[in-house]
């Protein structure tokens, strides 16, 4: 697992590799943010697919 980008309590950007396949995730507390990732630890030369989901919790589920 690779921290892309964090500060503690307010949001953590990470990636994981499983084979040749990365997975990234970007999570956020309660303050909206802007994200910008930089994909340079991805093979150059090489075309990717992203897949983008994004999840919004309304209210503080506790």
């Amino acid at each position: 697992m690779k921290v892309l980008e964090s500060k503690i309590g307010t949001y953590a950007t990470i990636a994981r590799r499983s084979g040749e396949n990365w997975f990234v995730g970007s999570f956020n507390a309660v303050q909206p943010r802007k994200v910008e990732i930089l994909f340079d630890f991805l093979p150059k030369g090489k075309k990717h697919r992203t897949h983008l989901q994004r999840r919004r919790i309304r209210e503080h589920p506790y």
